[in-house]
């Protein structure tokens, strides 16, 4: 391996990761967003709410989803950090879905985070959303968690046709859904215009996802 090293070359490669890190500062954040919570966290909710003033005026939606996110601690937040939570800058993207299609959705997220089987754990973690209200209890069987869900304050309808906003198809996989659009939108610059509105920014939890 030594003998495949080029000295001459360690600057260009030192060059190259510097400018890979960013560090250009958005915003300040006033305490820690974290991601480290099973059910919500603050960063989520911060993620979801840029979705839900920025991107709705555009789209319409009734739902966010997310499953991204490193924590930021406090101080100021750069570029890098957005980056971390979201890698890649891809676009926001919308799909409409039934409420039997949402319901099944999270029934399988929540299995993949609970299943007794710990082979079929997947993540950790329910998908962060926001717009939706989810009462679940953890013990029942794969399935039959769910007890209601609600889209803003009316109880899901199974037949009506919902519209969500996510980024990549970790967040909605591909099988649920129809009419997905890419739009012009990139998240982290959607996430650069939120958060220069909206400084120092403070990430609460909103209470969407309730074990009863």
């Amino acid at each position: 391996m030594d003998s495949l090293m080029k000295p001459e070359l360690f600057p260009t490669v030192q060059e190259v990761m510097d400018n890979a890190t960013v560090s250009v500062i958005v915003i300040a954040a006033i305490f820690f967003i974290l991601k480290c919570n099973t059910l919500s966290s603050p960063l989520g909710c911060l993620i979801n709410l840029v979705y839900s003033q920025y991107v709705r005026k555009k789209c319409e939606k009734n739902i966010e989803v997310m499953s991204f996110g490193a924590p930021i601690i406090p101080g100021d937040i750069t570029l890098n950090d957005l980056y971390n939570i979201i890698p890649m800058n891809p676009p926001v993207s919308t799909t409409d879905l039934t409420g039997k299609e949402l319901l099944e959705m999270l029934e399988e997220n929540l299995e993949r985070t609970f299943s007794c089987d710990p082979y079929l754990q997947m993540g950790g973690y329910v998908k962060r959303c926001l717009g939706l209200t989810l009462y679940f209890k953890i013990e029942n069987p794969s399935g039959h968690r769910i007890q209601k869900l609600f889209i803003g304050n009316e109880e899901a309808d199974p037949d009506h046709l919902y519209t969500a906003a996510f980024v990549t198809m970790q967040g909605f996989p591909q099988k649920y859904g129809r009419n997905r659009k890419n739009h012009s939108e990139r998240i982290i610059d959607v996430m650069q215009n939120y958060l220069a509105r909206h400084s120092p920014i403070k990430a609460e939890l909103r209470g969407t996802v309730i074990v009863v």
